[in-house]
Formats: structure tokens, sequence, C-alpha cells
């Protein structure tokens, strides 16, 4: 969280990744990787769509408030993000686009199978050809649950038909 929301390079590559129609996923405090990246108005990429991520009652829960720069609940809404939130540590996934966020460690395989749907749909738009990659923004949880779903469906983490 401390650093994802700072890196100028992170902002760029999550920039380019949704100008090109990539899938970006990020679970837990993993969206404040977005706080960077660009929409192709030059508006912040989560300004107008709908997002999740770990609240500022999960945050008050583990006692970390007072640790982080900021609490992610607050810059998602500060940067125009429209928060869907549900029950505190319930798996909630939320999906705007290719962009698809989940509010917490509980939201991991939620999101991983939405990845999922989302390459299986571009394998089918394309005749069976997986397109590009996935973009992960997420901490670990999110990368397991990107491998363990891609894994289910024969294709590697980069977007690819498995070998």
């Amino acid at each position: 969280m401390f650093d994802l929301a700072e890196s100028e390079l992170l902002g760029d590559i999550l920039t380019k990744a949704a100008a090109a129609g990539k899938i970006i996923a990020a679970v837990c405090h993993g969206p404040a990787g977005l706080v960077k990246a660009k929409g192709s108005d030059g508006l912040p990429l989560v300004s107008s769509r709908q997002v999740t991520g770990f609240t500022n009652s999960e945050e008050e829960a583990v006692g970390k408030t007072k640790m982080v720069a900021f609490l992610l609940e607050d810059k998602l809404k500060e940067l125009g993000g429209q928060l869907v939130r549900k029950p505190d540590w319930q798996p909630h996934v939320v999906t705007d686009g290719n962009l698809i966020t989940g509010q917490n460690p509980a939201s991991a395989q939620g999101v991983g199978e939405a990845m999922l749907q989302q390459l299986k749909e571009k394998r089918a738009a394309l005749g069976g050809v997986a397109s590009g990659g996935v973009t992960f923004s997420a901490g670990e949880a999110g990368l397991v649950g990107g491998k363990k779903a891609a894994a289910e469906a024969d294709i590697s983490p980069a977007g690819k038909p498995a070998s």
C-alpha cells in the first residue's frame, strides 16, 4: 500500500494496460496500485467506475488506520471511484469493464474467477486464442487466485494457452 500508490511506473503500466483493453485485477489493498493510473480521458482510471477494496472499517478492525498513509476506501472515492462494499470480511468482487477489484483477502478466489471468465470471453471472441495478458496490481492473494483460476481454464497467467 505504501509503495504501490506512489509508483509512477506502475501508474504508467496500468494506464497502458487499460488503454490496450487488458484485464486489470486488484484485491484487498491492491487497488492502491490504481492511484496513479489514468483512463483514456486523462482522469483517474477509477473515476466514475464501480470499484471495491479494503474498507475503512476493515482497516480499523486490524488496527492499522494510523499506520497507513491513507485509507483506501477514502482514496478510491476521492479519485471518483464508485465504491461498492459488502459487510466486513465477506468475499466481494466488483467488475467494471476490464477492471476487477476484490474487497478483502476473502475475495481473491472470486477475482480469479472473474478474470477467468473475461479470459474465456476474449478467447472465444478471437476464435479460441487468448489475447494479451493479465495485469495484476494486487498482492500475493490476487496472484495466487489468478494462477489457480488460470490453471483451471488451461490458460497461463500471461493469457496464453498453457502447454
